[in-house]
C-alpha cells in the first residue's frame, strides 16, 4: 500500500502565507503597529524561514509601521550573508534550564538492536543546553543583530508554556518590547 502523498505537501507555504496575511492584518487593525512575533520551538524555525524568505523586507518594514527601519535593514543588515542568517530583526530567546536532559546515547557492541546508554545534562528536558546556547554563540558576534538570551532555571521544555514564573518573565519582556516601539514611534 502507498501511504505516501502523491503531491508535495503545501502545508508549510500555506503557513507562512497565513502568517504574512496575519501579521499584515494585525499590523494594519493597529493603526500600523509593529506586531511582536513570539515563537515556541519548532515555531521559530517557522518564524526564521519566514523572515529569510521576505524578498522586499524594506517594503514589508514600511508597510507593518516600521519605517525607520528601512534605511538601517538597506544600509547595514542586507549586506551581512552567512551560513545562518540572522532574521534582520531583535530576537529575544527564553529557555528553561536545570532539567535533566538526554546529552549523549552509547551504543553497545550490539549496535541499535539494544537500548542504548542516556548520558544526562543540563537542558529542558528536551534540548540539551549546549543546543539551547547555540544561537548566542552563532550570532554572538555579528552586528545589527539584537539577541536576549533569558535562561529560567528548573522550567521544562513544555512548561514553560504554562509556567506562571515563566510566563510572567515572558509578558514582561513582550511588555518591555512593546513600550520600546510604542515610544519610539512617539518620537
Amino acid at each position: 500500500m502507498d501511504w505516501l502523498p502523491k503531491a508535495t505537501s503545501n502545508v508549510g507555504s500555506k503557513f507562512l502565507s497565513d502568517l504574512k496575511n496575519l501579521i499584515e492584518s494585525t499590523s494594519n487593525s493597529n493603526g500600523g503597529r509593529p506586531v511582536i512575533l513570539l515563537s515556541h520551538s519548532l515555531g521559530g524555525l517557522f518564524v526564521l524561514q519566514f523572515l529569510d524568505r521576505i524578498q522586499l523586507l524594506g517594503a514589508f518594514l514600511q508597510d507593518i509601521g516600521f519605517p525607520e527601519g528601512v534605511r538601517p535593514y538597506k544600509t547595514r543588515v542586507l549586506p551581512l550573508v552567512q551560513s545562518l542568517p540572522n532574521p534582520q530583526v531583535p530576537v529575544t530567546c527564553i529557555f528553561g534550564g536545570g532539567v535533566k536532559t538526554p546529552e549523549t546515547l552509547f551504543y553497545g557492541d550490539c549496535g541499535f538492536d539494544k537500548r542504548p546508554e542516556v548520558v544526562y545534562g543540563d537542558g529542558d528536558g528536551t534540548v540539551n543546553m549546549v543546543s539551547l546556547m547555540a544561537l548566542e554563540s552563532a550570532w554572538d558576534s555579528r552586528e545589527n543583530q539584537s539577541l536576549k538570551v533569558i535562561k529560567i532555571p528548573g522550567v521544562s521544555h513544555t512548561s514553560i508554556l504554562k509556567d506562571g514564573t515563566a510566563l510572567d518573565r515572558i509578558i514582561s519582556e513582550i511588555s518591555s518590547i512593546n513600550y520600546e516601539i510604542s515610544t519610539s514611534l512617539l518620537r
